[in-house]
């Protein structure tokens, strides 16, 4: 076992317990409301990056459309 499961219900040995630790639960909700405005902003930007650079790249050479069009314009 660990240290922390061997201390419970006690943080710091024998002054403060688990339950006199934890914050007001005006704090827990505003913690809980910061994390949920926050994922919906760093979610869809996430995506959005990772859909940008997973993108295959447009075809280059003497095959492709450009490559072809130049090449008619040059005769």
């Amino acid at each position: 076992m660990g240290l922390g499961p061997r201390q419970y219900p006690y943080m710091l040995v024998p002054a403060t317990t688990v339950a006199e630790s934890a914050s007001y639960d005006s704090v827990l909700a505003a913690c809980l409301i910061a994390l949920g405005v926050g994922s919906l902003v760093l979610v869809p930007s996430l995506w959005l990056l990772y859909a940008t650079f997973q993108r295959n790249p447009p075809p280059t050479g003497a095959g492709s459309a450009r490559g072809a069009q130049g090449a008619s314009d040059e005769q």
